[in-house]
């Protein structure tokens, strides 16, 4: 192409003139201007003590007949009165958010077994607590992620603990085909354990369930490498 062609082609689509140095630049620019808009990592509520959050979704969560998923915490605050559960959809441009109150009494406590500065509370939103749940139905080959959020309320309103996690959601023929194939390798476990006069091994958790035994974070301190990510921007 001659110089001439190149000259007129750039005009036509409005390229800059090489003299507008500041053009150059604009990538730069607005890379830092997003950074510094939305690296809000710490979340909000930082004042807070911080609760571990953790939850998925099975098959019985998701689609028309989806009831909502289990909700496990770690280290709830004491006198905790209600749960304010929130959850955004992390990989969408705009975000869809949905919040519910779900009154203490539907979570099931127990002590985690450890003493000493180590030993926390564990708590569990029951499977179903939140009435009208919207289920996630993701299309085959997507995936829903989710940020779920808990504010431990008083019974007066004051907030007592903050803390957040992620849940992912999958197609519910995907979802129902590694269940399946979970439940195979169980059997077959416990089969080969018969064939060998053992007790039967500990079954493993289904895809999706989520970890039971979440880590809250340090009080004060920035969320975790691996989830700074998904930015908060509030």
């Amino acid at each position: 192409m001659h110089m001439r062609e190149a000259k007129q082609k750039a005009a036509r689509f409005g390229a800059p003139a090489a003299g507008r140095w500041w053009w150059r630049l604009m990538p730069g620019l607005l890379g830092a201007g997003l950074l510094a808009g939305c690296a809000n990592d710490r979340g909000p509520h930082p004042e807070l003590p911080r609760v571990g959050v953790s939850s998925g979704f099975t098959s019985l969560n998701l689609c028309s007949n989806g009831v909502s998923p289990a909700i496990y915490l770690t280290s709830p605050p004491a006198g905790t009165a209600t749960y304010r559960l929130k959850m955004t959809m992390a990989n969408a441009l705009v975000a869809p958010s949905w919040q519910f109150d779900v009154p203490a009494s539907a979570a099931t406590t127990a002590a985690s077994g450890s003493f000493g500065p180590n030993a926390r509370t564990r708590a569990t939103i029951t499977q179903g607590a939140i009435a009208d749940f919207p289920a996630p139905c993701p299309p085959e080959r997507q995936v829903y992620v989710y940020r779920v959020e808990v504010l431990a309320l008083a019974a007066d309103g004051r907030s007592l603990g903050y803390g957040w996690g992620f849940a992912s959601a999958q197609s519910l023929a995907r979802q129902l085909s590694a269940e399946r194939n979970v439940q195979l390798q169980r059997q077959k476990a416990r089969d080969e354990a018969a064939a060998r006069g053992l007790p039967p091994p500990a079954e493993t958790a289904l895809p999706g369930a989520g970890n039971p035994n979440p880590v809250p974070y340090a009080s004060g301190s920035s969320y975790p490498p691996e989830t700074s990510a998904y930015f908060f921007v509030y």
